[in-house]
């Protein structure tokens, strides 16, 4: 591994809220790390210009939930009820923020949801997907917007799921030698945040290699006063990796944003088969 960076923080945390956002979820954790890392949260609601669009076709029609009646869209309707949703969310943040004594800062903007995150990303240090986002609801559109946001440089992204009990392990991959210390500072951020054990998956050609950086991994943390589980792994395949993380329960896996496993067809297993959040290291 290369000499280990200073302590690794977020200090902006940027959480993108969009139509799908319904119970404030994403929100609330938002807020969670922010007060541990002392961060600020930018939330920004977009409202996607998609669906401006579609509503003002003349043949959008809904569908009310109760009398199954269908009536035409509404361009002024549907801009109301997207205020109203930003309204309502903004409030939340002010109130969760406020409790922890968390800075934050709420804004609207119109445009395309991919096109506004990653400029607010690039000035960021942690991105939150959380799967309540209508661009990231399945595996197939989670990994869809975090190959987007990869391949344009953008921060260390947490992909939210429904939470876990606190007591599961993080499990960390090191699989490449270049950005392991980077893995592994985000890891334990994530660790310590919850008091959570950590697993530290550690990718090696040979025993000899697995102890050597295993060696390097309880030093790097004994400063920190913490302790992982080092365990190797034969090779850094997606099928082999799951079946570790589903084994050990993992909560949460991280892995380096420029892992084999972050890309192509191995990060959509990952997405979906694990029953774990995710987050890619950047």
């Amino acid at each position: 591994m290369t000499t280990p960076p200073h302590e690794m923080r977020f200090r902006r945390i940027l959480l993108p809220l969009d139509s799908g956002a319904t119970d404030g979820a994403d929100l609330d954790a938002a807020v969670r790390l922010a007060a541990r890392f002392q961060a600020e949260v930018v939330g920004i609601f977009i409202e996607d210009a998609d669906l401006m669009r579609l509503a003002a076709l003349p043949f959008a029609r809904e569908t009310a939930p109760l009398s199954a009646s269908t009536r035409r869209l509404d361009p002024a309707d549907m801009a109301r009820a997207l205020r109203a949703r930003a309204g309502m969310l903004r409030a939340r943040l002010r109130e969760r923020a406020t409790q922890a004594s968390v800075s934050w800062s709420f804004r609207i903007v119109q445009g395309e949801l991919l096109a506004e995150q990653l400029g607010e990303a690039a000035a960021s240090d942690l991105l939150i997907l959380g799967t309540g986002s209508r661009r990231a609801a399945s595996p197939r559109a989670a990994g869809r917007v975090t190959r987007h946001f990869f391949s344009h440089g953008a921060c260390t992204v947490w992909l939210r799921r429904a939470p876990a009990a606190e007591e599961r392990p993080v499990v960390a991959l090191l699989d490449d030698i270049s950005s392991g210390w980077r893995v592994l500072a985000v890891a334990r951020q994530f660790a310590c945040r919850d008091g959570k054990h950590l697993l530290v998956m550690i990718a090696a050609d040979d025993a000899t290699e697995f102890a050597r950086r295993a060696h390097e991994v309880g030093e790097r943390l004994s400063v920190d006063g913490m302790e992982a589980e080092c365990l190797p792994l034969a090779r850094a395949a997606a099928s082999d990796l799951i079946q570790v993380v589903t084994s050990a329960r993992g909560k949460l896996l991280v892995i380096a944003r420029d892992s084999p496993l972050a890309s192509g067809a191995g990060y959509q297993r990952l997405l979906e088969n694990l029953p774990c959040e995710i987050v890619l290291a950047g």
